[in-house]
């Protein structure tokens, strides 16, 4: 549909963002993958692009920081075979300005902790100003301890980034919401569609 509104952007994607995807939904896959789709400005991403001065875009990579619990629940079919899926499809867009960077970051299925460390490494390691993204804080009921302890963890690394702000809707559930609002303070907004932050 972007396509079709729009005549001249490129799109940045990652190798395997039209592989089949899956959701686990009690007991059955819902298909929750791109339809494949060919146009003369997809431009898919072998390692970092930096499509204009100061804006990098950045494959995503797991690291020593919170990883959502709730990717089990994902799936993909790579060489014809179903897998968990690793999110080797994930990307975020860094946006330096003044010394600080504005992550995007997507779902957050890499870790919203890790994406931010993606962000600062390639940028020679400048401080974070702002991240804005899904935080994919999904949980299990009949997990609450663990859900609880991967909150505390994940308030604490989000409140060691001095002065970041965060911006916060989608997939960063309410009952997670609150727990990081409780930690963070007005470190931490709520978003939604149509929302106009200025950063």
């Amino acid at each position: 549909r972007f396509l079709e509104l729009n005549a001249k952007a490129p799109v940045y994607l990652r190798r395997g963002a039209f592989e089949p995807h899956y959701w686990k939904r009690r007991f059955r896959l819902v298909d929750v993958g791109l339809k494949p789709l060919e146009s003369g400005r997809l431009r898919f991403l072998d390692g970092p692009v930096e499509p204009a001065e100061g804006l990098a875009i950045l494959p995503a990579a797991r690291g020593a920081g919170f990883v959502p619990t709730a990717n089990r629940a994902s799936s993909a079919r790579k060489a014809g075979r179903p897998r968990r899926d690793d999110f080797s499809h994930e990307a975020l867009l860094s946006i330096e300005e003044n010394g600080r960077l504005c992550v995007f970051t997507g779902c957050s299925h890499s870790g919203v902790t890790n994406m931010m460390e993606t962000a600062r490494r390639a940028s020679g390691g400048l401080p974070i100003k702002a991240v804005v993204g899904g935080m994919h804080l999904f949980h299990s009921p009949l997990a609450p301890f663990r859900f609880a302890r991967d909150m505390r963890r994940l308030a604490a690394d989000l409140a060691a980034h001095e002065g970041a702000r965060y911006y916060t809707g989608h997939c960063s559930v309410e009952d997670g919401y609150a727990r990081l609002k409780a930690v963070l303070g007005d470190r931490i907004t709520r978003i939604a569609s149509g929302r106009v932050l200025v950063l």
